[in-house]
């Protein structure tokens, strides 16, 4: 999983609302540079958007424009970004003071990895993470605390493609 961190994919997500079987669609790329640029997540379908996690701020580009937040903004998005470096150099444990994390291998080199989270305040945003891929994650299953589901399939691009 870690040479995700320093990959580039499209992805397409489906997200479903609790009470209602509407599906809502975007799709766009999302390219990780941990440890370099940061992590950019680009929503080109259906509105265009950017949120980019830099090493000491966050930027987000909409139809509102550009805004960056300096980290000492944020709470504990220092210890995020350390978290990060920290998995992307082979740090596994880097993450176990925020999540329960359970790998299992799969038929064919596949594995899979569910991130629940430790923090019952957490929980309330994000109830569990579900990964599953071979070489990159492939899909990603975020059900949130509200019980939004979300399921992104990624398909992995050259570096720099548009």
């Amino acid at each position: 999983m870690r040479i995700a961190l320093s990959s580039s994919a499209t992805w397409k997500m489906e997200r479903r609302l609790p009470g209602t079987d509407r599906v809502f669609v975007s799709s766009g790329t999302v390219d990780c540079r941990v440890g370099g640029d940061g992590i950019e997540w680009r929503t080109l379908e259906p509105f265009r958007s950017l949120v980019a996690m830099r090493k000491d701020s966050m930027v987000f580009e909409d139809e509102d424009g550009r805004r960056e937040k300096p980290s000492g903004d944020m709470p504990r998005y220092s210890d995020i970004r350390k978290a990060t470096d920290a998995f992307a150099k082979g740090e596994t444990a880097a993450f176990n003071d925020v999540f329960d994390v359970l790998v299992e291998p799969l038929e064919g080199g596949r594995w899979r990895a569910v991130f629940t989270p430790r923090n019952a305040m957490l929980r309330t945003l994000v109830e569990r993470l579900e990964l599953e891929g071979s070489k990159l994650p492939e899909t990603a299953v975020l059900i949130s605390g509200n019980g939004i589901s979300s399921r992104i399939t990624f398909t992995e691009r050259p570096r720099g493609a548009k």
